[in-house]
């Protein structure tokens, strides 16, 4: 690759510090990171004394986003027998008034509404709440859902449909219906009571929603050649729980970068813009969405390349798998195979995580680590972040519950992770011509088109 300083790869990979990382995601892990919380602000306060302590110029910028909290949620049935089921409610469920709503279970279990009238019903379905069921459902004028988690746990999740903070329009497609999730057992529990006759049962949910100033945290390392261009080096500050892998893991993997490319930026042609956004778990992406619009010239006009990094280093991590522009893909690639021996499965961005920057052109890479398929047991979070060509599984089963702490991480892995995400920043900054293959690009968006013409 032409121009890139492969001995500064060397030594800046070789300097990736075990003990520094795992000592950023304990120091992060003492704060439940809600969107707009004195916690987060704490922590975005801590990681911005890191950046300056580092020697970049670093800076906390506040707005405005629209977040949801989610507050106490109850189960109860009413008949044929009373009784209180665990539950939570998810981010963007509409809260019930203070004595609940009532109404008539329907199970679908994992099938579309179909035919069914759910009109004024309580839906009981298989699966992780998401935007899209809530969005359907909504519609179709469903008083509340029940959704069955897989496994004994309840997982944190979002029901907006709305990327970031949504307008005086697009604020019509918040969900208008009422969810609770409880686990597999009480599900199982609650469908065999439903299949043997009437089954009625009351919702309660408290949910905060409204406008809160939360925090971005950018700090700038500006290169020698050309500074006003720029790798976008970034992910999510804020957190479900106390949020150790996801995303204390990767927060410490941008503090160690940060540290490390800080301490020869004479060496570096393009500069490194660090962000640790709020309003990814809460916000929708809030945080990332403003950003795109309040820089989007400069981001336009000078961001070579965005790194996205995602709960990175979870134990049992062993898959390296990633998605992203095409064009970059070829970049992604080659490092993960220098770095672990594996060949990646990649593919296409979609529309999740903080990838708020494609609709700009910016080539994106989102690189990280999963348990294996082969390993077996339940990982919920497969069903969101997928499973690459059978390969990957997912992150762990603590992902989005309490239970996200820093001994989820493991610091060999961690540090792993951390090595190609410096690689591919060295590359990124230090080569003559950014790494980009548009050939594989070209390549791609021929195949697209063969296979639409196919199908016309």
């Amino acid at each position: 690759m032409p121009g890139v300083s492969r001995d500064l790869e060397r030594s800046l990979t070789a300097e990736v510090s075990e003990e520094r990382l795992a000592s950023a995601v304990a120091h992060l892990a003492q704060w439940a990171r809600l969107a707009g919380s004195d916690a987060e602000m704490e922590a975005a306060q801590w990681v911005c004394g890191q950046l300056v302590a580092f020697g970049l110029d670093a800076r906390i910028l506040e707005h405005d986003a629209y977040v949801s909290l989610p507050g106490e949620a109850t189960l109860t049935t009413i008949a044929p027998r009373q009784g209180d089921i665990p539950c939570i409610t998810p981010a963007f469920a509409a809260p019930t008034p203070a004595g609940g709503v009532e109404g008539d279970v329907v199970d679908l279990g994992r099938q579309a509404p179909g035919g069914q009238d759910v009109r004024g019903k309580i839906v009981l379905l298989d699966g992780l709440p998401t935007p899209w069921v809530a969005q359907e459902l909504s519609v179709l004028g469903a008083l509340g859902l029940i959704h069955i988690c897989p496994g004994t746990r309840r997982y944190e999740m979002i029901a907006s449909p709305v990327w970031g903070s949504p307008s005086h329009l697009s604020r019509q497609a918040l969900p208008r219906t009422h969810i609770a999730s409880i686990n597999t057992p009480d599900g199982e529990a609650l469908r065999a009571v439903a299949s043997a006759g009437r089954l009625r049962v009351r919702i309660r949910a408290a949910v905060d929603t409204r406008w809160r100033r939360t925090p971005i945290v950018l700090g700038e390392i500006r290169g020698g050649e050309d500074p006003a261009r720029f790798l976008l080096l970034a992910g999510h500050l804020d957190s479900w729980h106390r949020g150790a892998m996801d995303n204390a893991a990767a927060n410490a993997c941008m503090l160690e970068i940060s540290r490390l490319l800080a301490q020869h930026r004479r060496q570096l042609r393009r500069s490194v813009r660090v962000a640790f956004w709020s309003g990814h778990s809460q916000g929708r992406y809030s945080g990332s969405a403003w950003y795109a619009d309040e820089a989007w010239e400069d981001l336009d006009r000078n961001c070579a390349m965005h790194l996205n990094i995602e709960s990175p280093g979870g134990i049992d991590a062993t898959v390296i798998d990633g998605k992203g522009h095409r064009e970059a893909m070829t970049l992604a690639a080659a490092v993960a195979k220098e770095y672990t021996g594996q060949a990646i499965a990649g593919g296409r961005i979609g529309k999740i995580g903080d990838e708020s920057f494609w609709p700009i052109g910016i080539p994106s890479i989102h690189l990280s680590s999963y348990q294996s398929a082969d390993a077996g047991g339940l990982n919920p979070s497969a069903t969101v972040v997928g499973k690459p060509k059978g390969k990957a599984n997912g992150y762990g089963w603590w992902w989005h519950t309490p239970e996200d702490t820093p001994d989820k991480v493991d610091p060999r892995h961690l540090a792993r992770d951390c090595r190609m995400y410096v690689a591919l920043a060295v590359r990124v900054c230090t080569a003559r011509v950014l790494p980009l293959d548009y050939v594989a690009a070209g390549e791609e968006f021929v195949a697209i088109l063969e296979d639409l013409d196919r199908k016309a």
